[in-house]
């Protein structure tokens, strides 16, 4: 098998979630390239795109619709494309679909509790080295100047392993249905939910100020050092702090970054402003504070944090949630889709909680505090 071909199948297997680690480490090897780590990344924002989007109807109908929706949203973006950038966007969506999106081909799994496999965690190392990581890798999985990674199952480490002349950033990216721990090279240690990016200093040490930019939600535990402020940047939102324990969530479905303190104390502002601690508005752990992803305070309460954390341990809580709102966190839990129909069953509020129940066992509780239906086809749930 030529070269090119064996990494396209690698890059099927790897969106699919079929690849083994024997082919992980072939892939790695392929993505020191500079070229294919373009196509990569590529490949990666697309597929999150096609993740978004539910089609009805054959594999042949998907295709084209997915291919239609995809021109006529380019027709409404206020960007201009060069032809061989066109090109080159066309030729990655006809070989993605030519190689069968997972998505595509999940209709005859008809048991829910099974999920569906998905795309693997993605750390983007630097602009050259791409790692695609699986929960069974154990030891060193990269290493670049004055830095080592180690992996122990579903934890990544970065440890600094010399001089650096300078940061440089690093990103990862969990999918749906799973979860990942980072430590960086300050110790400083970030749980991540499914459905997160989290864009970070490789080398802590080199920084004045420790910033890293979440999209999703991320539980903090900050090592604690006065002269370099760790700074999460949600949006407008700024969360600084020395020290601390704290939850921020920031998903791209709601309008409002939630920030939860356990331990410590730390400070929310808007970002598009010099950071001033006279006007920042200062939190208090038990408290949690809301703010527009614009910048602007919403307010502050106190809360039992655990309800706020409890994700990190595996388990969901709802405290007088909309079914609306719970809906996302099922879907991010279990990477699945699921339509709600019902509309008075999105605007009722529940209380619950669950660890380690099946998505269907889920489901059915609900359903004895509100009768409704619910078909499964494939990896998507159609509430009625």
């Amino acid at each position: 098998m030529m070269k090119k071909d064996r990494f396209q199948y690698l890059l099927q297997r790897y969106f699919s979630g079929e690849i083994t680690e024997t082919e992980h480490s072939e892939l790695d090897e392929l993505l020191k390239e500079s070229s294919n780590v373009r196509i990569f990344r590529s490949y990666s924002r697309l597929n999150r795109r096609i993740a978004k989007w539910g089609y009805e109807g054959s594999t042949a109908e998907k295709k084209d619709k997915l291919v239609h929706d995809i021109l006529k949203e380019r027709k409404h973006q206020p960007k201009v494309f060069t032809i061989p950038a066109f090109i080159k966007y066309a030729a990655i969506l006809i070989v993605l679909l030519g190689i069968g999106v997972v998505m595509f081909n999940r209709s005859s799994q008809a048991d829910i509790q099974k999920t569906g496999k998905t795309t693997g965690i993605t750390l983007h190392v630097s602009d050259t080295l791409v790692k695609s990581l699986g929960r069974d890798t154990h030891g060193t999985i990269g290493t670049l100047e004055g830095l080592q990674i180690d992996q122990a199952g579903d934890t990544i480490r970065y440890i600094t392993t010399g001089e650096v002349r300078g940061a440089g950033h690093s990103e990862i990216e969990v999918p749906n249905g799973k979860t990942a721990v980072l430590v960086l090279s300050d110790d400083t240690r970030i749980t991540l939910n499914s459905g997160t990016w989290l864009r970070f200093p490789r080398h802590i040490a080199a920084t004045s100020t420790r910033d890293v930019y979440l999209r999703g939600e991320a539980f903090f535990e900050v090592s604690r050092d006065t002269s370099r402020p760790f700074i999460v940047h949600a949006d407008d939102v700024g969360v600084r702090v020395l020290g601390t324990r704290f939850n921020v969530n920031n998903y791209e479905s709601g309008t409002v970054v939630h920030t939860v303190l356990v331990e410590g104390k730390v400070a929310l502002y808007n970002t598009s402003e010099t950071y001033d601690e006279k006007h920042a508005e200062l939190m208090h752990p038990g408290t949690l504070t809301e703010f527009h992803k614009s910048g602007k305070h919403i307010g502050t309460r106190t809360v039992d944090t655990d309800l706020f954390t409890a994700w990190t341990g595996g388990a969901l809580i709802f405290e007088k949630t909309d079914f609306s709102t719970i809906v996302h966190s099922l879907e991010r839990k279990f990477d699945m889709h699921i339509e709600n129909h019902n509309d008075r069953l999105g605007k009722e509020v529940f209380t619950a909680k669950f660890h380690e129940e099946p998505i269907r066992k889920i489901l059915e509780s609900f359903r004895q505090s509100y009768p409704f239906e619910y078909t499964v086809d494939g990896n998507t749930i159609i509430i009625k």
